[in-house]
């Protein structure tokens, strides 16, 4: 009862996590590239609209408003005209989420036992540190960042480019124009920002998502276990099982 209680806490608190319990990894990868694909898609419009009023000078900006800029947008230039440019969230998203995760549950594991063998050998500097799992979470999060914005970055330049009409609504025509009247710096200009932003992120996300991960799990484990009936003796517990390597 009590293992399969932590496995059951395990896989309520870890939806996120692969194992090969459910499932091959290569379908995870692809469902998480699909739900990319999906989250950019629907919310494009709203990123459309985000895009022309950051390239607007503030006063206009502030005097059109979200809504007034949608609406003549839409009734100047018809409602597709806000998924102009979506094709690059396609074109992007499944190589940059496939190589995120594979780069995540390849990392996290082996930082988890690189860690986990610090912490035996030298416990004080490591308890300062912080859990090993969320320290390995954090890391292995903003490294699989890099690389998914790697890829991200130059299909985000397109985008704002035609999302903003500057070229003929061609992922490859985009691409051409920009390397010949630019260079190929011009895809990558706005990298070191773009890991500003996320790298942060990514690490507070991957650390503290393992942290309440973690805590919760054992909150579940607690309650599971078995307690005595009235007018009998105590019920003893069975030994933990052995817990799951993150």
């Amino acid at each position: 009862m009590a293992a399969s209680s932590s496995s059951d806490a395990y896989d309520d608190f870890e939806t996120d996590e692969w194992s090969p319990d459910k499932g091959s990894f290569l379908n995870h990868a692809i469902a998480g590239s699909l739900a990319g694909v999906a989250e950019h898609s629907v919310m494009f419009p709203v990123d459309t609209i985000k895009t022309m009023m950051q390239v607007q000078r503030a006063e206009l900006a502030a005097d059109t408003g979200v809504v007034s800029l949608l609406q003549q947008t839409v009734r100047t230039q018809g409602s597709q005209r806000m998924w102009r440019g979506v094709q690059t969230m396609f074109t992007g998203c499944v190589p940059a989420h496939g190589a995120y995760f594979t780069i995540y549950e390849t990392l996290r594991p082996a930082l988890g036992r690189a860690l986990a063998r610090r912490t035996t050998s030298n416990s004080a500097a490591a308890a300062a540190a912080g859990p090993p799992a969320a320290i390995a979470s954090g890391a292995a999060v903003a490294v699989a960042t890099m690389a998914h914005d790697v890829i991200m970055t130059p299909m985000d330049v397109c985008k704002q480019r035609l999302q903003l009409g500057y070229h003929r609504n061609s992922v490859i025509d985009c691409a051409c124009a920009i390397m010949r009247a630019e260079g190929p710096r011009a895809f990558m200009i706005s990298y070191p920002v773009t890991l500003g932003m996320n790298v942060p992120y990514a690490l507070v996300m991957g650390r503290a998502t393992s942290c309440c991960a973690g805590g919760s799990t054992r909150r579940a484990s607690t309650r599971s276990r078995p307690t005595c009936s009235r007018g009998r003796g105590r019920a003893r517990s069975p030994p933990p099982s052995p817990t799951r390597s993150t």
